[in-house]
């Protein structure tokens, strides 16, 4: 087993399937269904700075499989990186659910 930085091209769609495996109610709860759990790994990922990036993660590799993740930052990076989230997803969202998301942060 390899462990080591993981890099914005490893594994996107096999971190998801991860993901959804270990936990598949949590993941649902987090993310909907696993095709959403896909989109959001295809576009966090890559993306430096946001909740899901490979810049805070490492990555087991067995074989040439993933077989684990650990990500993690210093908690002066929670914020900033939710807002990196948030900015990253809400163009791609219709005015109802951003509407919607205003309404949760809110309260």
């Amino acid at each position: 087993m390899q462990i080591r930085a993981a890099q914005p091209n490893d594994f996107c769609f096999e971190l998801a399937e991860l993901i959804w495996s270990e936990h598949p109610t949590l993941a649902a709860f987090e993310y909907g269904t696993v095709t959403d759990l896909h989109h959001f790994m295809t576009k966090e990922w890559p993306a430096p700075g946001v909740g899901n990036s490979f810049d805070a993660a490492h990555v087991a590799i067995e074989d040439s499989k993933i077989i684990g993740f650990m990500s993690g930052w210093p908690e002066t990076e929670l914020k900033p990186r939710y807002a990196a989230t948030d900015a990253l997803h809400r163009p791609g969202l219709t005015p109802e659910e951003n509407a919607e998301i205003d309404e949760m942060i809110q309260n």
